[in-house]
């Protein structure tokens, strides 16, 4: 969900950058939800939001050849 969530951040962001309308380009249909994408893509830099998502991918594979435990790495990397 994490990631989904950054996932979504950075459509928004590209979106914006290219002035077109986010909702077309995330999945949902609420514009409530869009509007937030938005608003909370504007704090982010575009690298931080793909470094963000890359962790989450690494963390992903690690938790799933048992090199970490996925809720602690998690905890790990909310904590930075």
């Amino acid at each position: 969900m994490i990631a989904k969530h950054f996932k979504s951040l950075l459509i928004a962001k590209e979106a914006l950058k290219s002035g077109k309308d986010p909702m077309n380009y995330l999945s949902t249909k609420s514009v409530y939800a869009a509007n937030k994408y938005k608003e909370q893509a504007k704090r982010f830099e575009e690298k931080e939001l793909i470094k963000r998502i890359q962790e989450l991918a690494q963390l992903d594979v690690d938790a799933k050849v048992g090199k970490i435990d996925l809720q602690i790495g998690i905890e790990k990397w909310i904590a930075q």
